[in-house]
């Protein structure tokens, strides 16, 4: 299954952001990490269900999975299958608090169930 790579608006803003992150730190690591994050999206292309699913309440990131970027182990892709593609949901570092803030539960199979956050 080759399954091309279709980026949303948030993962785009993401990329672009830590590109340039990067760019101001050392232009040869800002160009390795497009180069790196490349080689991830050809895996995914070719064997997408590689990442671990999560499970979301939130429509926008229902059925995503995680897998971390290839030589950038601290930043992670969050994507989902579509029939036809792989929509990259979400760039982040691992650092964020994207657990806490999605309200993540780890199940019995493995997988992350994402809670709603409760409304105060």
């Amino acid at each position: 299954m080759n399954l091309p790579i279709q980026p949303t608006p948030a993962a785009t803003e993401d990329i672009t952001d830590l590109y340039y992150y990067f760019l101001e730190q050392n232009p040869n690591v800002a160009e390795r990490f497009l180069e790196c994050l490349d080689k991830t999206y050809e895996m995914l292309t070719q064997m997408p269900e590689l990442g671990q699913l999560y499970r979301f309440r939130d429509i926008t990131m229902r059925d995503a999975r995680i897998r971390r970027i290839k030589k950038f182990s601290n930043y992670l892709i969050f994507y989902r299958i579509e029939a036809d593609h792989i929509k990259i949901l979400r760039v982040l570092h691992g650092a964020t608090d994207y657990m806490n803030s999605f309200g993540a539960e780890q199940t019995n199979e493995g997988e992350k169930v994402i809670h709603e956050m409760d409304q105060a």
